[in-house]
């Protein structure tokens, strides 16, 4: 009998890719799974993700007494399962895909499209392949 569940999933906390940050002074409502980067404005800043840049954070707490950042670094090895916009295929490459502070339903997590020329990581599962179903992927860096 076939294992029915997807067997892919998230592999992305390793103790010692989390960092704590601030979040630049334009990003006022962060919230756990957005997708930032770093910011090129002050040091130790996250941006939220926009179009055409790509995750290399993903924001995990918030201290609501002063606002630091817990967020992880998504290195080389790291496996995280993120929603998608438009279509995904395995071995696509990907990016935000600009909306910003808007997570999917089903997983809560900014979401990210298809960029098979400047994006990163790689598609490894879509859709049933993955722990969570249709309209997420899991990417590998």
């Amino acid at each position: 009998m076939a294992f029915a569940m997807g067997t892919v999933g998230d592999a992305y906390h390793f103790g010692w890719n989390q960092y704590t940050k601030v979040a630049k002074s334009t990003y006022t409502t962060p919230k756990a799974g957005d997708l930032v980067i770093l910011s090129s404005v002050t040091a130790n800043e996250v941006d939220i993700l926009a179009a055409n840049t790509n995750p290399a954070y993903i924001v995990d707490s918030i201290n609501q007494g002063n606002g630091l950042l817990t967020v992880t670094r998504l290195v080389v090895g790291a496996c995280i399962t993120l929603p998608y916009t438009g279509s995904v295929a395995l071995g696509d490459k990907v990016e935000g895909d600009g909306t910003a502070n808007t997570h999917s339903a089903t997983l809560d997590r900014s979401s990210v499209r298809t960029d098979n020329v400047n994006g990163v990581g790689t598609v490894i599962a879509v859709d049933t392949d993955t722990n969570y179903g249709v309209g997420l992927c899991v990417v590998e860096f």
